[in-house]
């Protein structure tokens, strides 16, 4: 088929499977395994590059493509204040694709949203409007909707996740791929700090990072395009001697032994 693409004016084959999976990549020689679908996306991901799409033909200026405002794909219809409703997750859809935040208004007195789910009792009759608003993060990591949030990783070996500084998952230990799971309340809008630490002992190794946003019901990979660059860790410093080692005298023909304090040294960055 690859071959079939690349022989057709303005087409892309994509990157050689071939050449950069090895067979334990595919689980029936044919479907990736996880492992497989995590190094094709990096395959595709190192070849659409921007040197890649200017030198395409037709090549269309003004690359990357401007982000564009999310729009309505699927109405909501009239809902009577009888049982909670959830917004469903279809209802805008962004031309590139980012992952979108949600705020609601115009609730009436005793209803309340979280996430996308507007639940409670009305305590007044009549009709209101209410107001659904999708805003584009334009590539920031930010939470879409207001709720619980739920991390996932099922990796092989150890992995640490924190989100802002909180540990939600702590699993280091030797081990095949092993579900954990850790949960935080995030705010829709706000950016935060993630961090994974991850280790590979031997043999299989993995390494994925899930996550459930609020009324999606799916954990799905976090999207690389929600991630963006911390603050610069300030440049690394060299040791320095802190006491200076004496002489030491040996005497010929009998044993010497002699220990090198370990407060000889110190670090100014306090790493060892």
């Amino acid at each position: 088929m690859q071959e079939q693409v690349a022989q057709s004016s303005y087409n892309f084959p994509g990157p050689d499977y071939d050449a950069g999976l090895n067979p334990a990549d595919r689980y029936d020689e044919v479907h990736l395994t996880d492992t497989g679908m995590a190094k094709a996306a990096q395959m595709w991901a190192d070849a659409i590059t921007e040197s890649f799409i200017k030198a395409a033909n037709p090549y269309q200026p003004g690359f990357p493509v401007p982000n564009q405002a999310p729009v309505v794909a699927r109405t909501i219809s009239d809902q009577a204040a009888i049982a909670g409703y959830t917004i469903p997750f279809t209802t805008f859809s962004d031309p590139n694709h980012d992952v979108l935040s949600f705020q609601v208004t115009g609730l009436p007195a005793g209803l309340s949203v979280n996430g996308l789910t507007i639940s409670g009792t009305p305590t007044t009759a009549g009709t209101a409007t209410i107001t659904v608003k999708a805003t584009d993060p334009n590539g920031l990591f930010v939470a879409p909707v207001t709720g619980t949030y739920s991390f996932r990783t099922n990796n092989d070996d150890g992995t640490r996740v924190w989100v802002t500084n909180q540990l939600l998952i702590d699993n280091w230990a030797d081990q095949g791929p092993t579900p954990k799971e850790g949960s935080i309340s995030l705010t829709a809008g706000q950016k935060y700090d993630i961090k994974v630490e991850y280790y590979e002992a031997y043999g299989g190794a993995q390494a994925l990072l899930y996550w459930v946003v609020p009324g999606s019901g799916s954990a799905v990979i976090v999207p690389r395009e929600r991630l963006y660059p911390g603050s610069v860790p300030p440049a690394n410093r060299a040791p320095v001697v802190a006491s200076p080692i004496p002489n030491q005298n040996a005497t010929v023909g009998t044993a010497f032994n002699y220990s090198i304090p370990a407060s000889t040294f110190s670090d100014p960055d306090a790493m060892r």
